[in-house]
């Protein structure tokens, strides 16, 4: 994922049919929704543990899903990998700034 020209995080493998690049694309937009929120609460955005995944949401949608893949990719574990993208995009998605893959 890139902001502004700078690379804040890297989506590593495919989800379901989904490839890495589809992923990236789809977490981009969603991402460009929030930044256009007038009414954007940062402390909405959190980390789920589910049986199987890991994703990170905004209030009740799935901004992406943290795979043992994405962790693996980065010698991290999803908690982890999901805790680190969370603190990335509370700091950032104040900016305003436009998303890119």
């Amino acid at each position: 994922m890139i902001v502004d020209g700078d690379t804040l995080f890297n989506v590593y493998s495919r989800l379901g049919p989904c490839s890495a690049e589809e992923r990236a694309r789809a977490i981009s937009e969603r991402l460009d929704r929030l930044i256009l929120l007038s009414d954007l609460d940062l402390d909405s955005l959190l980390v789920q543990e589910g049986e199987k995944a890991i994703d990170l949401r905004y209030k009740n949608q799935i901004i992406m899903t943290i795979t043992r893949s994405d962790a693996e990719a980065q010698g991290m574990s999803e908690t982890e990998v999901a805790e680190k993208y969370l603190a990335i995009l509370k700091d950032e998605l104040p900016q305003g700034c436009t998303m890119s893959t």
